[in-house]
């Protein structure tokens, strides 16, 4: 939002307030156990820390030893290679475990939006599948550890 509208966002957000409050639109009720609210300052931190937690437990791997990426560069996953493929996931497990507690920050500014975009025409060898993707940028990211 740039700071030339600001003005107009605060007040159309009081508006829906004050009518949402005179309409009984809503009822404010208890944050459910182990939850946490988010607030918000120009920034919002995500983190998955919780669910994380719960999946390494799970599967029997809250004690693995963490490894630094989440893939070995060396290995090359094929079709139909249970074994491959369970180690694999093993290994991003393990990187899972070491970034547990990363969050991501979005905070504010007044930047342009940015769109990126990439693809990766038949480069699967087993099917010659295409891969595409695209990011847009709205906030700033500023990666950091909470805890």
């Amino acid at each position: 939002m740039s700071m030339k509208h600001s003005k107009e966002w605060r007040e159309a957000a009081e508006a829906e307030y004050a009518s949402l409050m005179e309409n009984n639109a809503w009822e404010l009720v208890k944050l459910p156990e182990r939850k946490k609210a988010i607030s918000c300052q120009n920034s919002v931190s995500l983190s998955q820390n919780q669910y994380l937690v719960k999946l390494l437990e799970k599967y029997g791997l809250s004690e693995a030893n963490t490894v630094a990426t989440p893939m070995d560069y060396n290995v090359k996953l094929v079709k139909n290679d249970g074994k491959a493929h369970i180690k694999a996931v093993k290994r991003i497990f393990r990187y899972i475990k070491g970034t547990i507690n990363l969050s991501l920050n979005y905070k504010g500014n007044d930047k342009p939006m940015f769109g990126y975009s990439d693809a990766d025409w038949a480069s699967d060898s087993d099917d010659r599948y295409s891969t595409s993707g695209n990011t847009f940028t709205l906030l700033q990211v500023l990666p950091m550890v909470v805890g």
